[in-house]
């Protein structure tokens, strides 16, 4: 399926490979939508919602035994099919606002505990190992099931090089690139729901040092690569590290490239067929649901969709500095918009800064709005008339998305912009998504830069 120029860029409408993508599962094309096309916010939110009732999404869903559980307990035992669903699960991009997402994370929470070796511990409160607390924090993050207690175990235990190991308790003082990204990976997403704490914060930049030291492949003391297994991509990575892990974690964090990363995105780069695909490397030993990775040593999906953001991701972003007129002819505003006679927007755009001054005339008077956000800060909290806001701002393939969410729910709205250059970036396009008790609009902005 081809998505029409009306819903994409040139991109997709000519290249077969982004085409490829998008003849998918609605797990793999929602993604691709947002991170590798010029498809409008809506659209792949649309299809981000099939996930939980078509396709793969939908039948990992179905697989949940009553209990809460996945899996017999027998082929694998049921904390490793319980985490490593979930995972897949968060990696579909299911809706965790879904229905049947709340469904499912309500039997684990109720339910699912690491059984009686960890005194029964609840599944969102972890065990003891790093590499599977940084998982759990993770999903807690995704599904909404927050655990503090959790956080500051895993902050305690990093170690004086900046990483983790789960072999730490018996004795190691080194860290692990196995432990160390599936913790980064856990605290990010932590920080990205819940907000950016000092000591969340300062724990991942000194873990992104311990990565970005050893060009995310090689040792410190001599240069020499520490495992060539790292140099090979698999889908699901379950804990395993590799490069293209790696630089897909830092993409999202939204961490500059530099330097230091050139190796593994030319390890990345070199990987690509002729074809513009990439192969699934290597399956690691105990993957769940086969079928949905495909077979090892044909084109994946999977690791493309990751390879062509990581290589986007590393060629650099666009800045959006400078001042934007709105152009009422080009804009499409909902029937419930206000009504808007002129608007000018300023921005000075410093990766990760991000500065936006907005003046807005309205038939009643003028308005201005201004805020300043991070593309590598999580979330920012701030409360105001009791009323608590979490602000974020995140880079998805080349749209830079500012989202606010207002609590509590009964009175809470959701507003967001994904802002892309378009046109050869002449202009600004700003899809605007506003959610919350009597409001539901999609707009679309167009901004010329003066």
């Amino acid at each position: 399926m081809t998505l029409t120029n009306r819903d994409s860029d040139n991109r997709s409408s000519n290249d077969p490979v982004i085409n490829w993508l998008l003849d998918a599962d609605p797990s793999i094309r929602w993604q691709a939508m947002r991170d590798l096309t010029d498809a409008p916010a809506e659209i792949a939110a649309a299809e981000r919602s099939r996930v939980a009732s078509e396709g793969w999404g939908s039948r990992l869903l179905d697989e949940q035994r009553p209990d809460g559980q996945w899996g017999d307990g027998v082929a694998t035992p049921f904390w490793w099919s319980n985490m490593y669903t979930l995972v897949f699960l968060r990696d579909l991009g299911l809706d965790p606002a879904s229905p049947r997402a709340r469904t499912a994370i309500g039997r684990v929470r109720g339910s699912v505990t690491w059984g009686p070796e960890f005194k029964n511990s609840p599944f969102f409160e972890g065990e003891v190992e790093p590499c599977i607390n940084g998982r759990v924090v993770a999903l807690g993050a995704y599904f909404g099931e927050r655990s503090d207690r959790l956080v500051d175990r895993l902050l305690g235990e990093q170690l004086a090089d900046g990483g983790w190991n789960c072999e730490a308790e018996r004795g190691s003082v080194r860290s692990s690139f196995h432990t160390t990204i599936c913790v980064l990976e856990g605290l990010f997403a932590f920080e990205r729901t819940f907000g950016a704490t000092k000591p969340v914060t300062d724990a991942r930049t000194r873990a992104h040092e311990y990565l970005l030291e050893r060009r995310l492949l090689r040792r410190l003391s001599t240069g020499d690569i520490i495992d060539t297994k790292w140099k090979e991509f698999a889908f699901p990575t379950l804990w395993h590290y590799d490069v293209l892990r790696a630089l897909d974690y830092l993409r999202s964090a939204g961490v500059p490239p530099d330097s230091r990363v050139e190796a593994a995105v030319a390890v990345v780069s070199e990987r690509r067929q002729g074809d513009g695909r990439w192969l699934l490397d290597v399956r690691h030993r105990d993957t769940l649901y086969e079928a949905f990775s495909g077979p090892v040593g044909s084109p994946n999906r999977w690791i493309t969709l990751r390879a062509l953001r990581v290589l986007d991701w590393a060629a650099g972003r666009p800045d959006f500095s400078g001042e934007w007129i709105l152009n009422h002819d080009a804009s499409t505003l909902s029937a419930g918009a206000d009504t808007v006679q002129s608007a000018v927007w300023r921005i000075d755009h410093h990766e990760p800064v991000f500065h936006h001054k907005a003046a807005f005339v309205f038939p009643n008077g003028p308005r201005d709005y201004e805020y300043e956000l991070r593309s590598d800060a999580g979330a920012v909290v701030s409360e105001q008339s009791g009323v608590r806001t979490v602000s974020t701002l995140e880079w998805e393939g080349k749209a830079l998305v500012v989202t606010w969410r207002s609590e509590p729910a009964d009175a809470g709205m959701t507003i967001s912009f994904r802002n892309e250059l378009i046109d050869g970036g002449r202009r600004l396009r700003a899809s605007e998504t506003l959610r919350g008790t009597d409001h539901d609009q999609n707009n679309i902005w167009v901004f010329e830069r003066r």
